[in-house]
């Protein structure tokens, strides 16, 4: 061998040697790779896991302008809107029509011009809207409420809202995800124990990191094949360096925690190798009929739900009855050249969501995969010249045949600057609790009801865990 590699190797061995005292920790994306402590104990709750389902987080970092996504359509909203937003409003004309069966507010709605998928979508009854939905401690429904302080911490920071809708609560500064907690709950649903149930496009995340387990990296690319350490050639053969990490770690060792590190280590690599086969052997195959649009370059929505459609395709093959996507899109904190910017996000969402949903009616999963949006928070109505500022309540989507198809949940506020939810330039108040929203995916997903408010510590502000309903009832 060369000396660089002998050099690398050392490096490699220093980072993970196994000591008396312990061992070094690779990071939360690690395949499969526990907390130290929980490699000392096992989880002994049993859930009924016989169907297959899956969710699939759509985030959306910087924060969605979500009252530029649904929009008021109607002549007098649409004036209210148009008056607010000034050179940020999307001509009337160019609003997508739809045409909800439930739309609590009465408000006249539609579209951005650019989500024309999302529209047939909608009227298709496999997508719906929640509308003003957002981080709440309590019930907050007026501006005396905000100025008697119940609302989250750091309203307006990126960091911190994005923490709270990835973790589920505004009121502690827990670093665990509550895609993570539900991992740690429903861990056994799946016979593979090698892979995790969460898997992330998005790199790391909070949401899915959990206390007794961890997530699955990957990107559009592919599998991330232990970066540096374990990979293949432009063959498909195990490179050199897996081979010579097998080696070190073909030991056993009398302390039972570097024992079964090596165990989990050598396991990681074996299910990176077993995953990258059967994703080749589906790729050599044809692969799914369902056609993604592939960017030559940038970033692409459709190339991460193509490889998360690929990765269900082979659920069975693996041994996975629940697992949990989450997928980045980039970008969407737009102080400047909104209409432009947005407009542009907008297509990217549109194209991923109405390319997904037919590659999982090609699988026969259309009723076992829900897909949902989140972002940091909506943007103010009013402009700061070019683009919006950081807002408070925004709108999402759901899709998949397991919910209530072409509705507006929640209730859609007046977007005329002053209006009692108006907090100052139109960041507007939530009506709707973001934990609400999550609690209701993750009842539908396995989670019993008695460790809901364990994982979402505000829900019983706003819904009684006994109730026979979900929270917001947009689940069948």
């Amino acid at each position: 061998m060369g000396n660089n590699f002998v050099k690398s190797r050392r490096d490699f061995i220093k980072k993970i040697a196994c000591t008396g005292a312990g061992m070094t920790a690779l990071p939360s994306s690690f395949l499969g790779m526990q907390s130290m402590y929980s490699l000392l104990q096992s989880n002994n709750l049993m859930n009924d896991c016989q169907d297959y389902k899956a969710l699939v987080c759509v985030y959306m970092f910087g924060g969605n302008d979500g009252f530029n996504t649904l929009i008021p359509k109607g002549t007098a909203e649409y004036a209210e809107y148009a008056k607010s937003r000034g050179n940020l409003a999307i001509p009337q004309s160019e609003i997508l029509s739809i045409s909800p069966l439930i739309n609590a507010s009465g408000r006249t709605l539609g579209l951005h011009p650019n989500m024309s998928g999302v529209q047939k979508l909608f009227n298709d009854s496999k997508l719906s809207f929640i509308s003003n939905i957002g981080t709440l401690t309590k019930p907050n429904t007026s501006q005396f409420d905000y100025q008697q302080h119940k609302i989250p911490s750091q309203l307006f920071s990126h960091y911190d809202q994005t923490l709270q809708w990835q973790t589920g609560t505004s009121i502690s500064k827990s670093r665990l995800g509550w895609a993570g907690n539900i991992s740690d709950l429903l861990m056994d649903c799946n016979t593979n124990k090698n892979i995790p149930l969460n898997v992330s496009l998005g790199g790391n995340n909070t949401f899915q990191t959990g206390k007794d387990t961890s997530f699955f990296s990957a990107s559009s690319r592919g599998i991330n094949l232990l970066r540096g350490i374990g990979y293949h050639n432009q063959n498909g053969l195990v490179g050199s360096k897996t081979e010579a990490v097998r080696s070190l770690f073909n030991h056993t060792y009398d302390d039972v925690l570097c024992d079964t590190y090596t165990t989990k280590f050598n396991n990681g690599i074996e299910s990176n190798q077993i995953l990258y086969e059967k994703l080749r052997d589906l790729e050599l195959a044809g692969g799914l009929q369902s056609q993604f649009s592939i960017a030559e370059s940038g970033f692409s929505l459709s190339a991460d739900l193509k490889l998360v459609s690929e990765m269900i395709s082979l659920r069975n093959v693996l041994g996975m009855k629940r697992q949990i996507f989450f997928v980045n899109v980039p970008a969407f904190d737009q102080h400047d050249n909104l209409l432009i910017d947005h407009g542009r996000r907008m297509e990217i969402i549109d194209k991923g969501l109405s390319e997904f949903y037919p590659a999982l009616k090609e699988l026969g999963v259309e009723d076992k995969v829900i897909t949902f949006t989140m972002s940091d928070f909506g943007r103010t109505l009013t402009s700061n010249g070019d683009g919006s500022d950081h807002g408070w309540g925004s709108n999402v989507m759901v899709m998949g045949d397991a919910i209530q198809g072409q509705n507006i949940y929640g209730n859609y506020p007046s977007l005329a600057l002053g209006n009692p939810l108006d907090i100052g330039r139109g960041a507007i108040i939530p009506t709707t609790s973001s934990v609400s929203y999550f609690a209701e995916l993750a009842s539908w997903f396995g989670i019993p009801r008695g460790d809901l408010n364990t994982i979402f510590p505000e829900l019983s502000s706003f819904w009684d865990s006994s109730s026979p309903q979900f929270p917001i009832q947009f689940i069948k």
